[in-house]
C-alpha cells in the first residue's frame, strides 16, 4: 500500500552563488498539518522555475541515492524540492496520464522532471550528476491537480494507471536525453492528450530543432543560380515586394530559417556588377518561390534600379538564404517580443509567420511591435493583422510617428509618439504562456526579443531591455550599417596567411582585409555585404588571431573568421 511520506512547501528566494543571483524554491519546509490542494497546486507553495502544480518524488530513491554517492550527509525527503514523497510507488510504473488518487483529491501525472542547475547547487554535486539523475530513472514526476481537496502525511495513495499507450517517467527522462529522436515516436508523445504543456513544449522544441535542421539544408545549391522575377506588389510608395522563382522551371528553392535573407546578384547597363541582401519577408515550408521586399532609397543605387528598371520576367542571380538573425523556434513556451522600425519590418513577417507555423497545441504569446512615419509608410498592415486575428496570444502595437489625419489612433494605429521605455514596460505586463493548460505570467526577462530597423532605433530599444532587466542574450537584433571601429596598427603587421595549403603574404600598409587580400590572390570566396552583416564570408580559423576593421554586426565565432572586415594579428591559417 502506498502512501504519502511527507509533505513540503517552498516560497521563492534570491539566492547568490559565484558571483551571479537567482531565484529558486527549491529550498522547502515540512508541513506536519493538513493541506489544501488547489488548482494551482498545495496551498502556501510556490514555484519558480518550472510551471507545474505539484512535484512527487519516491522515497525509495532517496534510499538509493544515499547507497550510490555515499554522502556524508544523507539526503533527507524534501531537499529534491519535491511537494509530496510518496512510500511504496515505483517510479518505473508510473506513466504519463496515470491516475494518483488521495481521498478526495485525484491528480494526474503530466511529466517528468527535468532538471537545470539549481538541483546542483541544492544537492552540492558536479555538473555530472544532471546526466546521471535523467539516467537513473529517478527524476520524479510532476502532477496536475483535477479534483481539489485536502491531504495530509500518512494519507493513502491509489495508482490508477492510464489506458492509453503511454510512456513511463524514466523513458521519457531518457527520450529528452537522447541526441536524436525517432520522428514516428516524437509524433506519437505530441499526441498524448495527458502530456503536461511544459513537457509538450520541450517535444514541440525538439521537433522544430530537427525540422529546421533538415529544412535548412533542402534542395540547397552551391554558388550563383539564375531566378526570374515572377511577380511585383507595391506595397506603399516606396516598398516593393520581388518575387524570385528559379530560372529552370519548376526547380525546388532552398529551405530557410525565418529571419534569413538572400544576397542578390544585380547586372546594371554597362556590365557594371553589384551584390546586395535582403531579407526573406514571407515564410513557407514547402514554398517554390521567395519574397524579398525593397524600400526605394534616393541614394540607394541597386533600391532604385529594383524600383525602376526590373519587371516581371527579368533574371537576377541568387546565392543560397544566409544570415543568423533567425527566430529561435526552439524555445520551450518562451514569449516572442519583434520590434521593428520602417523597412526593419521584412525579417518580422517571415518570423511571425514561422512562429504561427509552431507545432505548439497553445502558441507562445508574441506582440509585434512596428513603428513608422504614417499609414502611407506602413508596410504589410493587413497582412499582420490577418495573423494575428487568428490566435488570441498574438497582439500587436503600431506606432506613427507621424500621423496624418485621415488615420484613427486606436483603430489604424496605437500610438504617435517614439517608443519609449515607459511604454515598451506597459506593453510587456501582461506576457506570459502557458503551462499544464495555465495562463502564467511572466516577466521581461523571461522573453526573447528580436529588433530590426536603423542602428539608433536598435540602440535605444536594446537600452530599454537592458533598463527592464531582460538578459543580453534574450536580446537578437539586426541593422542596417554597421559602426567603424578603431583599430590600434600596432596590434597587425606583416603576416604570412594560409588558404588551406596555400601561402601567401598580407602586407600591413596595404590595409587590406582578408576577404580583399584572397581576391588579391586570384582566390574567390563566398561573400556577400562586405560590412560585417550577412556573416557569409566565415570560415574557419584553424590557428592564429585576427582582428576587425568594423565591428561584425553577426556573432563570431571564437574559431571563426568574417573576411570582409577581419586583418590578420600575426600568421594566421584558415581554411576556405
Amino acid at each position: 500500500m502506498a502512501t504519502i511520506a511527507s509533505i513540503h512547501t517552498g516560497k521563492i528566494r534570491t539566492y547568490e552563488e559565484q558571483g551571479g543571483r537567482f531565484q529558486t524554491a527549491i529550498c522547502q519546509q515540512s508541513i506536519e498539518t493538513p493541506v489544501k490542494v488547489t488548482k494551482r497546486g498545495l496551498e502556501g507553495n510556490e514555484v519558480a522555475n518550472h510551471k507545474n502544480a505539484i512535484y512527487g518524488y519516491c522515497a525509495e530513491n532517496y534510499d538509493y541515492w544515499n547507497d550510490t554517492l555515499h554522502s556524508k550527509a544523507r539526503w533527507k525527503h524534501g531537499l529534491l524540492g519535491e511537494n509530496l514523497t510518496f512510500l511504496g510507488l515505483d517510479e518505473k510504473q508510473i506513466s504519463v496520464g496515470d491516475r494518483i488518487q488521495i481521498g478526495e483529491v485525484l491528480l494526474v501525472v503530466s511529466g517528468c522532471r527535468t532538471p537545470c542547475k539549481n538541483l546542483l547547487w541544492r544537492v552540492k554535486m558536479p555538473n555530472e550528476f544532471l546526466q546521471l539523475f535523467e539516467q537513473s530513472g529517478r527524476t520524479g514526476f510532476y502532477l496536475e491537480v483535477l479534483q481539489t481537496g485536502t491531504v495530509k502525511a500518512g494519507d493513502t495513495v491509489t495508482h490508477l494507471p492510464t489506458s492509453v499507450k503511454s510512456i513511463s517517467i524514466p523513458d521519457l527522462a531518457r527520450f529528452f536525453q537522447a541526441a536524436t529522436v525517432d520522428e514516428s515516436e516524437l509524433q506519437r508523445l505530441i499526441e498524448l492528450p495527458e502530456m503536461g504543456q511544459q513537457m509538450l513544449s520541450m517535444l514541440v522544441a525538439i521537433r522544430n530543432r530537427q525540422k529546421d535542421k533538415l529544412l535548412i539544408s533542402r534542395n540547397r545549391w552551391s554558388g550563383w543560380k539564375p531566378f526570374f522575377i515572377s511577380n511585383i506588389v507595391q506595397e506603399t510608395r516606396d516598398v516593393k515586394s520581388f518575387f524570385l522563382k528559379p530560372a529552370k522551371g519548376l526547380e525546388p528553392v532552398a529551405g530557410y530559417r525565418a529571419g534569413q535573407f538572400l544576397s542578390v546578384r544585380l547586372r546594371l547597363a554597362g556590365g557594371e556588377v553589384m551584390v546586395r541582401c535582403w531579407s526573406i519577408s514571407s515564410y513557407d515550408e514547402n514554398l517554390s518561390r521567395y519574397r524579398i521586399t525593397i524600400k526605394r532609397e534616393p541614394n540607394g543605387k541597386a533600391s532604385r534600379f529594383m524600383h525602376d528598371q526590373v519587371e516581371i520576367g527579368d533574371q537576377v542571380e541568387v546565392l543560397p538564404p544566409n544570415g543568423q538573425f533567425t527566430l529561435n523556434r526552439a524555445s520551450v513556451a518562451t514569449p516572442v517580443v519583434l520590434i521593428s522600425a520602417g523597412i526593419g519590418i521584412t525579417p518580422m513577417i517571415s518570423m511571425l509567420q514561422a512562429h504561427a507555423a509552431r507545432l505548439d497545441k497553445k502558441l507562445p504569446t508574441l506582440y509585434f511591435i512596428h513603428s513608422t512615419h504614417n499609414a502611407r509608410t506602413h508596410a504589410f498592415h493587413n497582412e499582420v493583422e490577418r495573423l494575428i486575428e487568428k490566435h488570441a496570444q498574438f497582439h500587436s502595437h503600431y506606432i506613427y510617428t507621424r500621423a496624418d489625419a485621415g488615420s484613427k489612433q486606436g483603430i489604424d494605429y496605437d500610438s504617435r509618439h517614439r517608443l519609449s521605455q515607459e511604454q515598451l514596460k506597459n506593453l510587456l505586463e501582461n506576457m506570459g504562456s502557458w503551462f499544464a493548460n495555465k495562463w502564467v505570467e511572466m516577466a521581461p526577462g523571461e522573453c526573447e526579443y528580436y529588433i530590426c530597423g536603423p542602428e539608433p532605433f536598435i540602440v535605444d530599444v536594446k537600452k530599454m531591455l537592458v533598463n527592464l532587466h531582460v538578459p543580453s542574450n534574450h536580446i537578437f537584433f539586426e541593422s542596417f550599417s554597421a559602426g567603424d571601429i578603431k583599430v590600434n596598427n600596432q596590434l597587425t603587421r606583416d603576416a604570412n596567411v594560409f588558404f588551406g595549403d596555400r601561402k601567401t603574404r598580407w602586407v600591413c600598409h596595404d590595409n587590406l582585409t582578408l576577404l580583399e587580400h584572397a581576391e588579391e590572390n586570384e582566390m574567390t570566396p563566398v561573400f556577400s555585404c562586405r560590412q560585417g552583416i550577412c556573416g557569409l564570408c566565415s570560415v574557419d580559423l584553424v590557428d592564429g588571431e585576427v582582428v576587425y576593421t568594423r565591428r561584425p554586426n553577426v556573432a563570431v565565432a571564437k574559431e571563426q573568421v568574417l573576411l570582409c572586415c577581419a586583418q590578420p594579428k600575426g600568421d594566421v591559417t584558415l581554411k576556405i
